[in-house]
């Protein structure tokens, strides 16, 4: 059972992140599944990451979004460089 304020918090995380991960808490252990994203997953598959915390979810949400939408540019686009 999650306290009023983590819950809040994966609510919070569910509203900002629901297009690209599938975010939830099971026994204490806080986990995002990366959704498929085609054009934007260079895989194309679903990643699971975890934390103990909301906060650091929401972190290495962070971190693992940046790091797919900075593997999709192309250099070469208009204001790209190499």
């Amino acid at each position: 059972m999650l306290n009023e304020q983590d819950t809040q918090s994966l609510c919070w995380l569910q509203w900002h992140w629901d297009s690209h991960y599938v975010i939830m808490v099971k026994e204490g252990a806080w986990m995002a599944r990366r959704l498929r994203c085609p054009g934007l997953a260079p895989d194309g598959g679903a990643n699971t990451i975890s934390a103990d915390s909301a906060r650091g979810l929401r972190d290495k949400i962070k971190d693992d979004y940046a790091a797919l939408v900075f593997s999709r540019q192309d250099p070469t686009a208009e204001g790209g460089s190499l």
